[in-house]
């Protein structure tokens, strides 16, 4: 195995995949089409990211970038190539590729009615043996609620708080329904 990251540009020859990989892993109400992604990439607080093993494609990140802060807006490992070290060794490089930043995520929160709560703890659980940490903040936009981890000790709410102000008016470009995050302790 060996990972490596490559900035996706409009004419991807991997865009198919990119596209399919993006349908399966996120469900409606959360997803993004690929190509509003690749738009969403020309901003400058924005990167997408394609994960390759040597020439075959294995996912994507969509990164949000404002100083000292880095949200992972959407992670996407091919559901072929799941549990196989892929999600944690694009983890790790995350870190490399942003050394100076808190790297936040969002995830579905534990909820014990949750039809798919077995996933979403095992989700969390990879998360926690990855080197993020809870938060005690959730937030909450397009009707869901996500429960927010990071990869530092100390969470630096301000800064996350910047950063989504940043990509709100990007957002709010290519999404029907508003943007309109709200950060909340838990």
């Amino acid at each position: 195995m060996s990972l490596h990251a490559k900035p996706v540009l409009r004419n991807i020859q991997d865009i198919q995949i990119l596209n399919q990989i993006n349908n399966e892993a996120f469900p409606l109400e959360e997803r993004i089409p690929f190509d509003k992604l690749i738009e969403l990439a020309d901003h400058k607080h924005i990167d997408l990211l394609a994960f390759y093993d040597k020439e075959r494609i294995i996912g994507f990140v969509v990164m949000v970038i404002e100083k000292p802060c880095a949200y992972i807006f959407f992670l996407a490992i091919d559901s072929n190539h799941r549990s196989k070290g892929y999600g944690s060794e694009a983890l790790q490089m995350l870190t490399t590729l942003y050394p100076e930043y808190q790297i936040v995520m969002d995830l579905e929160p534990i909820e014990v009615t949750a039809e798919n709560n077995e996933q979403r703890l095992s989700r969390k659980k990879f998360y926690l043996r990855n080197g993020y940490y809870e938060t005690g903040y959730r937030l909450k936009y397009v009707g869901i609620s996500f429960e927010i981890l990071c990869n530092k000790k100390m969470f630096n709410k301000e800064s996350f708080i910047t950063l989504l102000d940043k990509i709100k008016p990007e957002l709010n470009k290519i999404k029907t329904e508003k943007f309109e995050p709200v950060l909340f302790k838990i």
